[in-house]
């Protein structure tokens, strides 16, 4: 009973950050909608190191 209770609580938990991740991924594509296409593509913004710097992305 305990583990179904569990698993329960992890199903739900991986569904809201699922919700929350759609949900930014759509303000993301509206931003770049909005910005347009003079916007540099991210291979561009990573470094020598193979990164990307996560500022230049959110910025």
């Amino acid at each position: 009973m305990r583990k179904i209770r569990q698993r329960q609580r992890q199903e739900y938990e991986m569904k809201t950050v699922v919700v929350e991740l759609e949900k930014e991924y759509a303000e993301l594509c509206h931003r770049a909608e909005a910005v347009g296409s003079d916007t540099e593509p991210a291979s561009a913004q990573i470094d020598e190191m193979g990164e990307q710097d996560h500022w230049t992305l959110y910025s």
